[in-house]
């Protein structure tokens, strides 16, 4: 799927990220889970503009766009095989080209 995606959708896409995306990882207290605690990876793209997150969201074929309380569209991926088979592959494909991006990238691959 990665591969079909053309090159200049794909590199706009990490442009984008670069700009207004992030990789993190959130731990929510779970009194229900074995270690007390969910942790959840989380790709991330936030913007003014539903337009063209729902253009991304269609190129990637995952993740949800949400409205967020303060005024902001955020199309986010916390599915796990989504970001280890579609999300990952993509940014090792379109690389980064800042340094800060990259070590954040990195430091979310190598959880």
């Amino acid at each position: 799927m990665i591969k079909k995606i053309p090159e200049k959708h794909g590199y706009y896409i990490t442009g984008f990220t670069d700009g207004e995306g992030s990789f993190n990882i959130s731990f929510r207290k779970r009194n229900d889970y074995l270690i007390g605690w969910k942790v959840t990876p989380c790709f991330n793209i936030s913007q003014d503009e539903r337009e063209i997150l729902a253009w991304i969201k269609n190129i990637l074929k995952c993740g949800t766009i949400r409205f967020r309380k303060d005024g902001v569209w955020m199309f986010e991926v916390n599915n796990q095989k989504a970001l280890n088979q579609i999300i990952l592959p993509f940014f090792d494909r379109f690389r980064f080209l800042s340094k800060k991006k990259k070590l954040q990238y990195q430091k979310f691959v190598n959880y």
